[in-house]
């Protein structure tokens, strides 16, 4: 098939009020090992993004990438306080004005069929606006490669890869991301 190109581009601004568990409830949290303390007088979120993206596409593979950049006024987020209750760590809900930069590429190229060769790679970058040092707890960047063997005869493929570097997180990235 002909090589195709796709740009797009996105610009929004949103809203998200404080959840009831970010609210009201000062508790252990088994499943993440840890206390967490809440904050009641916690104002919503409201947030500014801006993204872009290319896509091209060629007969034997495939290549894309955004990149995008959210502030946002009020962002909720856990911090460690570095205090223990009952020998678990103590977190609290904080917030403050926050910027994520980021941006995310991937690509494929099909060797000979069934056989293709995949990478990712994905990064952010958050910032509390007031003081310019980075937020606690953001996820690392993701470099994967693969290796994916399709075959059709049963309907189904395999995929062998290395998940990159993995460094530990605990804090998912924000709903604007």
């Amino acid at each position: 098939s002909d090589p195709s190109l796709r740009v797009c581009g996105v610009f929004g601004s949103d809203w998200l009020p404080p959840t009831l568990l970010a609210l009201a409830i000062n508790a252990t949290i088994l499943a993440e090992g840890r206390f967490k303390i809440d904050d009641d007088a916690l104002k919503q979120e409201k947030d500014l993004t801006r993204e872009v993206g290319i896509r091209v596409t060629e007969s034997r593979g495939r290549f894309e990438a955004n990149v995008f950049q959210s502030a946002i006024d009020n962002y909720i987020y856990t911090t460690p306080t570095g205090q223990t209750l009952s020998s678990l760590p103590l977190f609290r809900h904080v917030q403050n004005d926050a910027r994520f930069t980021g941006g995310e590429a991937s690509g494929e190229v099909v060797v000979s069929a069934p056989l293709s060769l995949n990478a990712r790679y994905d990064y952010v970058q958050a910032t509390n606006r007031t003081t310019n040092l980075p937020l606690p707890l953001i996820p690392p960047s993701r470099p994967p490669v693969a290796a994916t063997y399709r075959t059709p005869t049963v309907g189904g493929c395999s995929n062998f890869g290395c998940p990159g570097h993995v460094r530990r997180a605990a804090h998912p990235p924000p709903h604007a991301a």
